[in-house]
This record gives C-alpha cells, sequence and structure tokens, in this order.
C-alpha cells in the first residue's frame, strides 16, 4: 500500500492540502507514525466522512463523469445570481444595456443636431453685433436654449 504525504493526497482527492489537514485534525484520517497516510484507506474515508461539497470540478474532469452535487452546487449558484439579477432591476438598480445604448444613441443624435442647426440659428444676430459681449450673450443663450430642449429637467437650472 502506497504512502503519501497530505499535499499528494489532496492532489489525488483533488482538493486543497488545507482540506487534509482539517480531515486530520478532526481526526476523519489517520496519520502513520512516518507523516504519512495510506493512500487506499485514505481515499475510502475521505468518501465516507467528507461532505459531498467539497468535491472540486478539477475531479470531475479527471474522472470523466458528472457529480449529482457538484451540478446541484453549481445550479444554485447561477439561480442565487439570477435571482439578485432580476432583483437589481426590479429595483432600478440595473436597466438592460440595449435599451441604455439606444438612449445614448438617440441623446447623441439630437446633441449633434442642435449643434449643427446652431450657426444657422444664430449666424444673422451675431453678423450684426459688433460688440463682442452681446455675441457672447447671443452664442450662450442659444446653447442654454438647446440644453434646455434636450434636458429640460436638467440639476440647478432655475425652472422660471
Amino acid at each position: 500500500m502506497p504512502r503519501v504525504t497530505q499535499t499528494e493526497l489532496a492532489n489525488d482527492l483533488g482538493v486543497t492540502k488545507q482540506a487534509v489537514h482539517k480531515a486530520i485534525a478532526a481526526r476523519r484520517l489517520e496519520l502513520g507514525e512516518d507523516g504519512r497516510l495510506d493512500l487506499e484507506t485514505s481515499r475510502v474515508r475521505w468518501h465516507e466522512t467528507s461532505r459531498s461539497s467539497t468535491v472540486t470540478a478539477q475531479r470531475v474532469a479527471d474522472e470523466g463523469r458528472p457529480d449529482y452535487h457538484l451540478g446541484r452546487a453549481i445550479r444554485e449558484t447561477y439561480l442565487a445570481k439570477l435571482a439578485r439579477l432580476e432583483f437589481e432591476e426590479r429595483s432600478g438598480k440595473l436597466v438592460e444595456a440595449q435599451k441604455v445604448q439606444a438612449q445614448a444613441f438617440d441623446a447623441g443624435r439630437r446633441i449633434r443636431e442642435h449643434l449643427i442647426t446652431m450657426g444657422d440659428r444664430i449666424a444673422a444676430q451675431v453678423a450684426a453685433e459688433g460688440d463682442r459681449a452681446v455675441c457672447y450673450q447671443i452664442i450662450m443663450a442659444e446653447v442654454e436654449r438647446a440644453l434646455d430642449e434636450l434636458a429640460p429637467e436638467r440639476p440647478g437650472k432655475d425652472p422660471t
């Protein structure tokens, strides 16, 4: 019967070295006088005394067969994540990316249209003015009007 170290047993079982150490501390596995474990006896004792949640995906992949408990744990994890996403969506913390992209595109298009047509709307007024301060006021008034149309409920704006 081969004797192995804690690390070797952990690798064989597909668990962490800490899990093997805890099993030894809980007297579920026994160390020999040489500080090693009997491989076959330790495998049997491990499977008899360990909870199935300690099975790792690596062990399932190595054995080439699915494990019911691991599959169920994975399923429960995904169900919990879906429940959290649904909760966040319903509480308003989460929105659909496609809707946000469509709204951002629409907002960008409206801003572009306002900027492109701004020159046509105020060119004559600005050209007729010789005073730089008045030109500035005309331009800023038009920018303010365009912003009001794009976002009428802007924070900090006087509603009058």
